[in-house]
């Protein structure tokens, strides 16, 4: 059996693991990867310069069924850039009636985050588009892309509300891609992982702790099986989530504590460090609110320090930098709903908080 489909009922379209897609010297399961294609005979396919770099011919080849498959290759966008906002769909749309290609074609994107966001909202500004088929290749897209945004807080064009999203065809991940990631790449998805492990609790936090991956040293065995704990525990948690307040999960906020303190030190620290001291922090704070006992806080430090994260050494970073990044990229006001972990597994949802509140807090303990 070379693909699993998680049969999630919470989940609206198919997750589905195809190994070996980007092992072109490996069998594919072909049946899987033709259903998931459908009948389409034209395509086009959404990329960036580092996917083709890697894996012209292999896609090329796991495509060969489409008779006409265009490839659009966008430039690798550093972290503080966005596909999104810098006219892309708009070029997307021109070449679409350049190349006199309908509207309803089926839009292929192979890349990380930013690129299945473009793709996201490429193929819901229309309503004659087709459903994204969409194949993240960085381990944070897998672990963390799976549950597909609803709403875009984006205008574009002549829309002054936010954009529903039109769910893909399907997600489609294949862990092998993970061997041609850079080790701070590899270990900001793995941190990323590490924190719906401490959301989830049980046997997902056991494994965890207990069987640590490594950059150096894995297979792809143990890292897809990690992926799929995270996307059942993702999938599963944002259920919860309530309708009337914006939630922000432990790996949002760490994840925008990551970028804002990397921004403010220089980019002196990587992604994978500032992200694993997101999530400490976060957890002193639940201490600070009573929500968690301090050994529960050491016993998650103990894990990310485990697994190679430094959470000790002492980065200079500029205050206001800090502050600005931060609110430069949610709003500072609005109420959002925080998870204070007690123990791994035990999430109690705080609503009370702002993210101003929360940067303050956060800011306080950075500094003490």
């Amino acid at each position: 059996m070379t693909s699993i489909n998680l049969n999630l009922p919470l989940s609206p379209y198919p997750v589905a693991f195809l190994r070996n897609f980007f092992d072109l010297a490996q069998e594919i399961d072909e049946p899987v990867l033709r259903h998931l294609l459908g009948d389409q005979k034209q395509a086009v396919l959404l990329t960036d310069e580092t996917i083709i770099e890697h894996y012209s011919e292999t896609i090329e080849a796991r495509l060969s069924g489409i008779d006409d498959l265009r490839i659009i290759a966008f430039p690798t966008l550093a972290e503080d850039e966005d596909y999104t906002r810098e006219g892309s769909i708009e070029a997307l749309h021109a070449f679409l009636d350049e190349e006199g290609i309908p509207r309803d074609v089926l839009v292929i994107a192979i890349g990380g985050g930013k690129l299945l966001d473009l793709a996201a909202l490429f193929t819901s500004v229309s309503e004659e588009q087709e459903p994204a088929l969409l194949f993240p290749t960085t381990l944070s897209a897998m672990a963390d892309y799976a549950l597909y945004p609803t709403m875009l807080d984006l205008s574009f064009g002549d829309l002054d509300e936010p954009l529903t999203l039109r769910p893909p065809r399907a997600v489609v991940i294949d862990v092998s891609a993970t061997r041609t990631l850079s080790e701070d790449d590899f270990n900001f998805g793995l941190c990323l992982i590490i924190s719906w492990a401490l959301a989830d609790g049980g046997e997902f936090w056991t494994r965890v702790k207990d069987e640590p991956v490594f950059y150096s040293s894995y297979s792809l065995g143990e890292l897809e099986e990690f992926v799929r704990m995270s996307v059942r525990a993702k999938i599963l948690y944002n259920a919860k989530i309530e309708e009337d307040f914006t939630m922000l999960g432990l790996a949002d906020v760490g994840a925008s504590f990551s970028f804002a303190f990397r921004s403010a030190s220089g980019m002196r620290t990587s992604r994978g460090d500032a992200l694993a001291r997101g999530i400490d922090i976060l957890m002193a704070l639940a201490v600070k609110n009573g929500f968690a006992s301090k050994e529960t806080r050491a016993e998650v430090a103990a894990v990310l320090r485990d697994y190679g994260f430094d959470l000790d050494s002492k980065v200079k970073f500029k205050t206001e930098e800090f502050l600005n990044a931060m609110f430069a990229r949610l709003d500072q006001t609005s109420k959002i709903g925080l998870p204070m972990i007690s123990q791994p597994g035990d999430v109690k949802l705080v609503t009370s908080f702002t993210l101003a509140d929360v940067t303050n807090a956060l800011l306080d303990l950075m500094l003490e």
